[in-house]
């Protein structure tokens, strides 16, 4: 059975992703309805180095569609090592929640009891759900009570995902959280950041705004309005072009422009700040959430990663908008990138794959693992 883990914190399933032997990492495997990344890991001189990468427009997934290459083929053509593969949990089928916990004491069984209380809180069945969860510095104003962040699946959800996956051809060995996954990808540039920073994913059809406080995530949600489809389609029926050609203006002419021919119209530009106002909204309000919680905490950096989070012009408003640091998060940033590999040196939809392939066992952890 395939598991979901949180690769640093407290879960009724756990599966090490790494052997400690070996020098090649699991690989990566991140999709979504538009496309597939997938990362290998080596050791390299001073950590962890890409070694393979696949970054492809979304090839079928249906195992009837014999015209199409498996995605074992293309990792193999790509010379990605083994089958073995962690994969993020679809986003869609997660449910969380922010528990207070009884104070910890011996014997106290606190993972099965934030099991059951996420079943609660949510209304299903807690024998039906795979859950992680992890312990929150306590707030300002605490109590005894034990913060924690807890996760579940539905078995059924991740068998389905999984079998899809599989009859590819890999071996999916756990689910991880997006978040989680770019968090430890970025563990190294959050520890810097000090105060509270944030991490905000944004997908083609799924994102996410993660809070990062006193050294491990304190906030994780899904944002629907902040994926890119819904912009995509506001500009494809305003600008009246192509899909393909109205994906190269996002992603090549964005919210900058030289002020003539390669500049997007004025209502296109409107469509774009209003996506941009919708993110730095949805990061005031996250932020003011963990001021309030952790009020000596204070606002640092913002860490744009995705498929579509390289928007010209994206990160250097939503600065201007939160008066914070506000940078694309790319994987030159979280490992040594060959010769051979730098294109995809700048490349932030890699992120959540590089996540994914790092060994939790051996990479810094975001809480003290107690599993």
């Amino acid at each position: 059975m395939t598991h979901l883990a949180n690769g640093h914190a407290h879960s009724r399933s756990w599966a090490s992703a790494f052997g400690r032997a070996s020098r090649l990492t699991a690989i990566g495997l991140d999709t979504d309805d538009r496309g597939v990344f997938a990362v290998q890991l080596a050791r390299g001189r001073s950590g962890w180095a890409l070694r393979s990468v696949l970054s492809i427009s979304t090839p079928s997934l249906d195992p009837d569609e014999s015209s199409e290459p498996s995605l074992a083929e293309l990792l193999e053509r790509s010379g990605f090592s083994g089958k073995r593969a962690i994969a993020p949990a679809p986003a869609d089928k997660l449910i969380r929640s922010l528990l207070d916990l009884p104070a910890r004491q011996a014997g106290l069984p606190l993972d099965q009891i934030a099991a059951q209380e996420l079943a609660r809180v949510h209304r299903t069945d807690v024998d039906a759900l795979q859950t992680a969860w992890w312990e929150l510095p306590h707030p300002t104003r605490g109590s005894d009570a034990t913060p924690a962040l807890a996760l579940g699946l539905a078995h059924a959800d991740a068998e389905a995902y999984t079998d899809r996956l599989e009859a590819q051809g890999v071996e999916i060995e756990r689910l991880e959280t997006r978040g989680v996954a770019l968090a430890r990808a970025a563990s190294g540039v959050l520890r810097q950041c000090g105060g509270v920073s944030a991490i905000a994913y944004l997908g083609w059809n799924q994102a996410s705004i993660l809070i990062y406080a006193k050294g491990t995530i304190v906030y994780e949600r899904a944002v629907d309005e902040l994926r890119a489809l819904p912009v995509h389609v506001a500009l494809s029926e305003r600008l009246e072009l192509d899909p393909e050609l109205v994906m190269h203006a996002m992603e090549h002419i964005g919210l900058v422009g030289d002020g003539r021919r390669d500049s997007l119209p004025h209502e296109a530009v409107a469509i774009l700040r209003e996506h941009v106002d919708a993110i730095a909204s949805e990061l005031h309000a996250s932020f003011s959430y963990v001021a309030h919680r952790y009020n000596d905490e204070d606002l640092g950096r913002v860490l744009l990663a995705g498929p579509h989070a390289s928007i010209p012009g994206l990160a250097s408003t939503i600065a201007e908008r939160l008066g914070a640091e506000c940078d694309l998060l790319t994987p030159a940033m979280l490992v040594e990138v060959p010769e051979s590999l730098q294109s995809f040196a700048e490349a932030s939809r890699l992120c959540t794959a590089i996540g994914l392939a790092m060994p939790a066992s051996q990479n810094q952890r975001l809480a003290e693992d107690s599993a």
